[in-house]
């Protein structure tokens, strides 16, 4: 089994952590049925800040 590394680079679009706090209660829980879920909220969120000052070259 291939394991995976926990760790990500850090980049200037990523958001500070007291504006993750301020965001973190707006965003929906895991559903109540039915599995956890899988992905970092908040690395989708600084995922789309990267797009969005970059473009998608």
């Amino acid at each position: 089994m291939i394991a995976l590394e926990k760790s990500c680079r850090v980049y200037p679009t990523d958001m500070p952590d007291a504006q993750w706090e301020i965001i973190r209660p707006m965003l929906p829980s895991s559903p109540p049925i039915g599995a956890d879920r899988g992905v970092d909220m908040r690395k989708i969120i600084n995922g789309i800040f990267c797009l969005n000052r970059t473009g998608c070259q």
